[in-house]
């Protein structure tokens, strides 16, 4: 009895304890893992950290400040790969939409659309038998692209790929016996240009997020199959959702293909034809190195923005391929998101200077009582964000109380975003880089938006905003700004001010393509 008792007491202390009640993160010993002396455990354990996603950053964020460098590395480089898909998927995530036709004419079909989506359709009447065709759909809700490809084919339409929209340029430089290739692609916005539909049977696509990918017709001018290399190339389109703002679509990586007998297809990388072309523009560019002598640009093909893959076959000609896994690379502006933040401004944040990615920010002034004394002379307002309507500032009421305060904002443009990807090339797995520069950051596009608040985190009303004065040397840009706000009734002590930017973002989506023709 009294055995009993003294083991049910060791079972309440048990359960009472710290250490008992916690439970050990299970990717802890995977983390270790990543320091294993072994390369194969090391990879293993990297690979097996990547696919675990999201709840493994807990156990890897905590190595990050471990005494062993070699951990701490490859820990931080797990932890930006699997924030970087987790960015990715929140920011590709797809708009919906709902279309419902019941024997509706074709050209008012299309029509219907073209004003739901924001893309510009037309019907070539030369090549549609019926533009007065019934058309009867019932999408319910479902991601945007998905809606346009359930209306293509239930309209028995497609997309007219030749000629294709878009502006395409090459050329060659060369340095110091060096090969270097730099691509350049001008986009337009995707519903810019006027999409031609004609009649046809829609190829399979990949339409769940903001890209669609899909495969042009087997019968597409630079499609080819070469005998005597024993390669197949075909190209595919990549458009985006129309109000996504895509700064350029870098490139796509094939990660696996399988033909319709399930034979493995590896893709290769061969030079370029033709004259690359150096562009050193303001919408930025890409340069491609493999092993420091040759270059593999993300668009090939004599029209269009399309970006061609070729496969190596090593027997016999297959006319389809079952599956098809890669991703898409692009470089986006993001929403507006916090950069920085100057805490106390009326206080000791006055004069100090806050940085973070790339801008720096500093209190110059600081009246908590009205206005500022001296008043704009240049530019009369900031631009304004993205989306917004050009509207006059409010008058200010006589009894509102107001505070006011000017900042100096430093960004820095120039940056460089590098991606380390794997091509095949000459039957071996090598890397290349992509360097990828930036736009400005005080473009129009992602001018800042500033946010006030108190000491308690409330959002303060900004009364007016004036930019008092902004210069450039073409890589620093300043603002000096001037913004009067409502005083809050329990004063000004632990004001903050965030600096909120919409900024290029690389993201990479993932796609799977079925039953692909192939030429």
């Amino acid at each position: 009895m009294l055995r009993g008792r003294l083991l049910g007491l060791a079972g309440l202390a048990l359960l009472a304890s710290p250490m008992a009640a916690e439970t050990p993160d299970p990717f802890e010993a995977k983390v270790r893992a990543l320091a294993h002396p072994r390369y194969a455990e090391r990879e293993k354990a990297a690979r097996e950290l990547v696919a675990a996603g999201e709840p493994a950053l807990k156990a890897l964020k905590a190595a990050l400040t471990s005494s062993d460098e070699e951990l701490r590395a490859r820990a931080a480089a797990v932890t930006e790969k699997i924030e970087h898909v987790a960015r990715s998927k929140r920011l590709l995530n797809a708009p919906t939409l709902a279309f419902k036709f019941d024997k509706t004419p074709l050209d008012q079909a299309v029509n219907e659309v073209a004003q739901k989506t924001g893309l510009r359709l037309t019907v070539d009447r030369s090549k549609v038998k019926d533009v007065k065709r019934p058309v009867t759909l019932d999408t319910g809700t479902v991601p945007f692209w998905e809606a346009v490809d359930a209306f293509y084919r239930a309209a028995g339409l497609i997309e007219d790929d030749n000629p294709a929209p878009g502006q395409r340029a090459d050329g060659v430089i060369s340095t110091g016996g060096r090969r270097l290739s730099v691509r350049h692609f001008s986009s337009v916005r995707p519903g810019a240009e006027m999409t031609k539909l004609i009649d046809g049977s829609a190829p399979p696509a990949a339409t769940g997020q903001v890209f669609r990918v899909r495969p042009l017709p087997a019968d597409y001018g630079s499609n080819k199959y070469d005998d005597l290399k024993g390669e197949v190339t075909f190209h595919l389109d990549v458009d985006s959702v129309p109000t996504v703002d895509v700064q350029e679509i870098i490139g796509v990586e094939i990660r696996g293909a399988m033909a319709d007998d399930r034979r493995a297809l590896a893709p290769t990388y061969p030079p370029r034809e033709g004259n690359p072309f150096l562009f050193d523009g303001s919408t930025g560019g890409q340069v491609v190195i493999i092993n420091g002598d040759l270059v593999v640009d993300g668009m090939s093909g004599q029209t269009g923005p399309y970006f061609p893959v070729t496969l190596k076959v090593g027997g016999k000609r297959p006319r389809q391929l079952a599956e098809l896994h890669g991703t898409v690379e692009a470089r986006i502006i993001a929403p507006p998101e916090p950069v920085l933040t100057v805490t106390d401004v009326f206080g000791k944040g006055k004069g100090q200077m806050f940085r973070a990615e790339g801008v720096t920010c500093q209190v110059t002034a600081a009246n908590p009582n009205g206005e500022l004394l001296q008043t704009p002379t240049r530019v009369p307002a900031l631009p304004r964000p993205v989306g917004t309507a050009q509207s006059p500032e409010p008058p200010v009421a006589t009894h509102v109380e107001t505070a006011a305060f000017a900042v100096r904002l430093v960004s820095t443009d120039g940056s460089t975003e590098i991606l380390n990807l794997p091509v095949q090339l000459k039957g071996k797995l090598r890397p290349f880089i992509r360097l990828n520069r930036r736009t400005n950051w005080g473009s129009t596009h992602d001018s800042p938006e500033f946010q006030v608040r108190d000491g308690e985190g409330k959002p303060l009303r900004i009364v007016a905003t004036r930019l008092v004065e902004s210069t450039t040397d073409g890589t620093t840009m300043i603002h000096e700004v001037k913004l009067t706000i409502e005083k809050p009734a329990k004063g000004l002590d632990g004001t903050s001010f965030t600096v909120a930017t919409r900024r290029p973002v690389v993201v990479e989506m993932p796609f799977v393509l079925k039953d692909v023709p192939l030429p």
